[in-house]
């Protein structure tokens, strides 16, 4: 019986990751340059650096829109997302260290992949720096493309609400929607699919390999922290710490 009710769940959460992140993003994705044309933003601004602004802009409101979505539609207790203003010196230190920790991990766990990959596909050779500069070319390419075009408060704010979404899905929804199967199931359940959904939009696996194994880490690290400590606060601020660094 639990298995069937788990199975049940998880397809219905799994249709709508797929209908979310591959079918609706894509259609933003398309629109963004009529949407950048329409606004006349073209005229002052590189056409693909605007286009790209856009494109972010519109996917991380719709995070956030998904964001709400789900805590409307799934009966779970909400996410802690209350500020203690108190506390803020602490979150975004404790986030800071964070954030640091999983990129530098993720960073050492890529290249020890690479290496693997060219030691079993001989003749083919490939580095860290390939992989991140071919990663580059996706959201970091956006996110670099709104600092030159927009204010860095409205770059952070953007990010924010981007990679802050995710963990509200992923950590502070998910992990409640699947807590009844038990701690591990809820864990893993959200983990794979945080993980998995790193690789829409990704054309070539080089790309992928770093942004998939920093899923990996970060998912690994923030579910085990939020089981503990169901404070989203901190993990918002060490994914955006661990996304500027891959900027950077």
């Amino acid at each position: 019986m639990m298995s069937y009710h788990y199975f049940c769940k998880l397809s219905i959460v799994v249709i709508l990751m797929v209908v979310y992140y591959k079918y609706i993003k894509s259609l933003l994705i398309h629109y963004a340059p009529y949407m950048a044309e329409w606004l006349l933003l073209t005229k002052y601004f590189p056409k693909n650096d605007i286009e790209g602004t856009i494109e972010l802009i519109m996917i991380a409101t719709s995070h956030v829109l998904f964001c709400i979505i789900l805590i409307l539609i799934t009966p779970i207790q909400w996410p802690i997302i209350t500020l203690n203003w108190a506390l803020i010196p602490i979150y975004f230190f404790y986030g800071l260290l964070l954030g640091i920790g999983c990129m530098g991990v993720s960073g050492l766990l890529c290249k020890i992949v690479v290496q693997i990959i060219n030691t079993v596909k001989k003749g083919n050779s490939y580095d860290l720096k390939t992989c991140l500069t071919i990663g580059r070319g996706g959201w970091i390419k956006h996110h670099l493309q709104s600092i030159e075009i927009l204010p860095v408060y409205l770059s952070l704010l953007v990010l924010a609400m981007q990679v802050g979404s995710e963990e509200v899905i992923f950590r502070g929804i998910l992990l409640n929607y699947f807590m009844p199967f038990g701690g591990v199931i809820a864990f893993f359940t959200a983990w794979s699919l945080f993980v998995l959904m790193q690789a829409f939009f990704m054309h070539r696996w080089q790309g992928a390999i770093f942004p998939m194994i920093g899923a990996s880490v970060m998912g690994l690290v923030h579910s085990v922290l939020y089981l503990q400590i169901p404070i989203l606060w901190p993990l918002i601020i060490a994914h955006i710490t661990f996304f500027l660094f891959s900027v950077i």
